[in-house]
């Protein structure tokens, strides 16, 4: 985790209304985004979502989020269209952007669309 590195005020804001998740901007998925990015449409900087929960019945996602650093995911994006033979390299780059990610801020809930059904502040 990286302290220096927070939320905008649009993302971070307790009102956000949708939290749209760009195909382009998800890093992983299992029938539904596992680790994306979120661009702010107004400031155009960048949070972490991580999957959290989820609750197949009502299918709702529950995901943290965090501010993010537009410099370690283009390096791990130039480093993910090169690719690799070596497996663990992956899980590396992985770890690393992770690591490059601000303080967890929020915990959002979202549907299948993308609209936030609640927002929380982090307690971690």
């Amino acid at each position: 985790m990286n302290p220096d590195v927070s939320l905008c005020a649009h993302l971070g804001s307790l009102a956000l209304e949708s939290l749209p998740i760009a195909p382009a901007d998800i890093l992983e998925w299992r029938d539904a985004p596992v680790l994306a990015i979120a661009r702010c449409d107004s400031c155009e900087r960048l949070g972490l979502l991580e999957l959290v929960g989820w609750d197949h019945e009502k299918n709702v996602r529950t995901y943290s989020l965090a501010g993010l650093d537009p410099k370690p995911l283009a390096v791990f994006l130039r480093d993910l269209a090169r690719g690799s033979c070596d497996p663990a390299r992956l899980a590396k780059e992985g770890e690393s952007l992770l690591a490059s990610a601000g303080p967890v801020a929020r915990r959002v809930s979202l549907d299948e669309n993308g609209a936030v059904l609640k927002i929380e502040r982090s307690h971690s």
